[in-house]
């Protein structure tokens, strides 16, 4: 014991300098003379010396002395000044991840630094942040709200139904650009009764580049209206819509529009809504991030609202990176592994890499691209939501009925 002792004491100086791959080296050599066990042998060279907190506690740690106003640690990098610019680029272009941020900051930089006043320190520091500590940053400033809305989906007769195939899911490797996924969101607020504004949203299942028309209900009408305006307005030619079950899609004039200009029609099955997974995940991303749940139900609101689209599109399909699945691996246990892209694409990007885009879309593209600017459509975007909420405000508060004579107020 009092040779082992003497060990300990020779060694534990060099084992708390150590690095990792030494501390393994010392281990090594210790083992076989001392005897002891490994585990042991290095609990007690790390603790040589430490006084005694107790029985059962661990022994207390040899205090170092460290100059007053001095932290512990490597020092920060990235300072409140930085955290704050950060934030304030986060919060304004719709709270992305870290991943679609940092790429999104890097294609934007030149048309940030005005707006957020960003020196070239803040500006290097912006380009050299990693997604996950971007997401480290901005933890204490995330907050998820678990909001759901009502579903006001109404299937369509089985005959109109049985005119148009079923599609489960869209094949990775043959999907051409052109092919649509459409989906309606609804604004009734809690409630949906009488007539409320909805939203098509459209989304492109080979870039991801996203539609969205604000409808003053779910008249066919307006549905028709609303396909044909992004049809007209598209930069490339749409070949094929995809729909869910509802009366709003699956009716006879639709069809025979779609028929008309040669779009395939297809529709997912009832009450599968993965089927249609594409125009619903932009349901969320798009449209309820932006606007919210609030009840929209006046023409007011419906042209707020199409303000509201006039400005996020641009920004979704020329500025916002976005992840694309590129396959499924099934495991050995069963279940399947998603591979994604390792570099984050605009729905732009992905257009102009395309070969089955013409070369006449690709020159569309890139001038209307030229038109824009994110920064300038980014606060054009806020201004036209604060509008829209300022709407809907006024609208709730006049609803509210007087109070009657000798009424109080209770507070």
């Amino acid at each position: 014991m009092h040779s082992r002792q003497e060990i300990v004491k020779a060694n534990y100086q060099a084992y708390e300098r150590a690095t990792k791959k030494g501390r393994k080296e010392i281990l090594d050599r210790l083992e076989p003379v001392t005897g002891m066990n490994r585990s042991y042998l290095a609990t007690v060279l790390g603790n040589y010396g430490r006084e005694a907190a107790g029985e059962g506690s661990k022994p207390k740690g040899r205090r170092k002395e460290r100059p007053e106003g001095k932290r512990g640690g490597r020092p920060r990098e990235y300072r409140e000044d930085f955290t704050a610019v950060l934030g304030a680029i986060w919060a304004d272009y719709g709270h992305p991840c870290g991943k679609l941020l940092v790429p999104m900051i890097g294609g934007m930089i030149g048309f940030l630094m005005a707006d957020y006043r960003i020196t070239e320190d803040i500006r290097a520091l912006l380009l050299k942040v990693s997604p996950a500590e971007a997401d480290l940053l901005l933890r204490p400033a995330r907050k998820a709200l678990e909001i759901k809305g009502v579903s006001t989906t109404k299937r369509a007769s089985a005959s109109l139904r049985s005119q148009v195939p079923v599609q489960t899911s869209f094949d990775r490797e043959t999907v051409k650009p052109g092919s649509f996924a459409f989906d309606t969101v609804a604004h009734c607020g809690a409630s949906s009764s009488g007539q409320f504004c909805k939203t098509v949203t459209g989304t492109d299942v080979y870039s991801g580049w996203v539609e969205e028309r604000s409808l003053l209900n779910s008249a066919n009408r307006w549905v028709q209206e609303a396909l044909s305006n992004i049809t007209s307005e598209l930069p490339f030619p749409m070949i094929s819509a995809h729909y869910d079950n509802g009366m709003e899609f699956i009716n006879k004039p639709l069809i025979a529009w779609c028929l008309e200009r040669l779009i395939r029609m297809t529709r997912s099955r009832p009450y599968k809504k993965n089927d249609n997974c594409f125009a619903e995940q932009k349901n969320f991303d798009v449209v309820r991030k932006t606007v919210g749940y609030f009840r929209f139900d006046t023409a007011e609101e419906q042209a707020a609202l199409a303000e509201v689209y006039r400005n996020i599109c641009p920004l979704y399909n020329y500025w916002y990176p976005s992840f694309k699945l590129i396959r499924k691996e099934k495991q050995a246990n069963g279940r399947y592994r998603k591979i994604y892209e390792k570099t984050p694409k605009t729905p732009f990007q992905r257009l102009l890499e395309s070969p089955d885009v013409s070369e006449e879309s690709k020159a569309e593209l890139r001038r209307r691209k030229s038109l824009y600017n994110p920064a300038a459509l980014n606060a054009a975007l806020n201004k036209s939501v604060t509008q829209l909420l300022k709407i809907n405000r006024e609208k709730r508060q006049d609803s509210i009925p007087p109070l009657s004579e000798g009424q109080a107020v209770v507070a």
